[in-house]
């Protein structure tokens, strides 16, 4: 195994041959270890490495870079490059699924000790594969490429008792049930447990979550990384409450929804509604887009609608959504996650 000196090194000469030049930065106390020009484009890189080739931790270490790259690039394109003994074709499509789908601004790239380079910043039009040594195949295990897609976040609230509605006073006790309390297929059902079993978050015979204290904290790095996106609206009809927000397709979230549920840790400066269409929803409050220093609310356009809106209640998302909302907030929405997290964990008894 190289030391951890030589993976800056390594990454420089994977690049070298692609970029117009590869320089070092001046010392500054940002996160990036050197700049790759490309015409006019400059691309920061940050080289992270792993001490083993688990999906969870490639991806892991690309979300931090990913993170704070897009805070410091500062007009740049960020790249986050991690080096591991030894990568995959399994660990390299999920790790390309997930900048795709998560981080498409963000180049990103992944090598071995072995030679396999996967490069990839579609910004400067870069895209690098070189496959290394070959080595005989290694059995292949199931693996889940979207822990957290709308349908797993429903099924892990319902079995958060996320609406309270037990099958016939008996709980779920078999993916059967959840497809019946959940109202999907019995495919979609087992599909979750089968997902959620092999990640460790569930206990498959009695269908109880197994480890909430990890489960809730991955989804909180999930939402951490890619906040739902918001628009920010005055000239409401009236107050919130009396603007439509109890309509079809309007439910109150983020800190007014902590609130509401008697959580609420931390000030905040307006109200936010999950809202399915943006443009019905503008319709029916009244309400016209405006920069978020003169908001009078914000409308969250949620990736997840399904999870949001069916385990509303009373035109407000469950405890958990809501803390989901503000945990990317710079206005303490941590702490108040946090808070949200330790009150689900006390009275789950975990």
């Amino acid at each position: 195994m190289i030391s951890g000196a030589e993976h800056e090194s390594l990454v420089r000469s994977a690049l070298v041959d692609h970029a117009d030049a590869v320089d070092s930065l001046e010392p500054s106390g940002s996160s990036f270890d050197f700049r790759a020009r490309f015409g006019r484009r400059h691309v920061l890189v940050s080289v992270k490495s792993i001490a083993a080739a688990r999906v969870e931790a490639l991806i892991g270490r690309l979300a931090e870079g990913t993170l704070v790259g897009r805070a410091e690039a500062k007009g740049a394109v960020p790249m986050v490059v991690v080096v591991a003994p030894r990568l995959g074709p399994k660990s390299l499509e999920a790790a390309e699924e997930f900048m795709v789908s998560y981080a498409p601004d963000v180049g990103w790239g992944a090598l071995d000790e072995r030679g396999v380079v996967r490069l990839r910043v579609a910004a400067v039009g870069l895209d690098v594969h070189e496959e290394g040594e070959r080595e005989s195949a290694a059995p292949v295990r199931h693996s889940v490429k979207q822990p957290f897609s709308d349908l797993n976040r429903w099924l892990a609230k319902v079995l958060m008792k996320v609406p309270r509605n037990p099958v016939g006073g008996g709980g779920v006790r078999t993916a059967a049930d959840l497809a019946e309390v959940a109202g999907v297929s019995r495919s979609k059902a087992y599909r979750f447990v089968r997902d959620f079993e092999s990640l460790g978050y569930l206990d498959g015979r009695r269908l109880v979550l197994r480890d909430l204290p990890s489960l809730l904290e991955d989804w909180v790095h999930e939402d951490r990384l890619v906040p739902a996106a918001r628009v920010y609206v005055r000239g409401l009809f009236g107050p919130l409450e009396s603007s439509g927000l109890g309509g079809e397709g309007r439910v109150l979230g983020g800190f007014a929804a902590c609130e509401h549920h008697g959580l609420l840790h931390a000030p905040y400066q307006v109200p936010e509604v999950h809202v399915r269409a943006v443009d019905a929803a503008l319709d029916a409050l009244g309400a016209g887009r405006c920069d978020a220093r003169d908001a009078e609310a914000a409308l969250i356009v949620s990736a997840y609608p399904e999870s949001v809106f069916r385990a509303a209640s009373g035109g407000v998302v469950d405890p958990w959504q809501a803390a989901l909302d503000v945990v990317a907030s710079p206005a303490r929405g941590l702490e108040q996650a946090e808070l949200v997290r330790e009150r689900i964990l006390a009275e789950s008894g975990a």
